[in-house]
């Protein structure tokens, strides 16, 4: 990036040739070798970009959490950032499973994951993400449980009766999906 710039006059060509940077920041850095021979020749490398980078994202589940949902599909909802990505690889696990949900989050914006079949009962959940280098963290576990929900079925009177006295049974039946 033209940040940093050193000379080796004790080249060899026959041997891999290597310049040493300490104390180096985090950040994204194009590098390159410009060589001049005797004669004044020069011989230029591609340019690479190479990353620095020692810090973890912040993994943020958000919901659900301490909550009851209908069984079936559950939206998951979480947050991450970084501090050089700008989107990150990330796996939702449920009930301590992989489950198959490998998103790709973009840096600092809410990310949603469903997730179908969840059957009925008390499940927990995180997500682990990883920057381009593969700095990876994991959320706080959140939990939430989910049941099938009732359904209710009217018998009789059937729909549309009428009557002439001003008392009446109604009869359904209740059960669960």
């Amino acid at each position: 990036n033209g940040a940093i710039n050193q000379t080796n006059y004790t080249i060899n060509e026959i041997t891999t040739n290597n310049f040493t940077i300490n104390n180096m920041l985090e950040g994204r850095y194009n590098w390159s070798v410009t060589c001049y021979d005797t004669l004044g020749n020069q011989g230029n490398s591609s340019m690479y970009v190479l990353f620095l980078d020692d810090t973890l994202p912040n993994v943020l589940a958000i919901s659900p959490n301490e909550t009851t949902l209908p069984s079936g599909n559950v939206t998951l909802r979480f947050n991450v950032t970084d501090n050089l990505d700008t989107s990150l690889l990330c796996n939702v696990t449920i009930d301590n499973r992989t489950n198959n949900k490998t998103v790709y989050a973009t840096n600092g914006t809410m990310t949603n994951v469903t997730v179908s079949n969840v059957i009925d009962g008390p499940h927990y959940w995180n997500v682990t993400c990883y920057d381009n280098i593969y700095n990876n963290a994991t959320s706080q576990t959140l939990n939430f449980t989910t049941a099938s929900l009732p359904v209710v079925t009217l018998n009789s009177p059937a729909n549309g009766s009428g009557f002439n006295s001003t008392d009446i049974v109604l009869y359904y039946n209740l059960t669960s999906s």
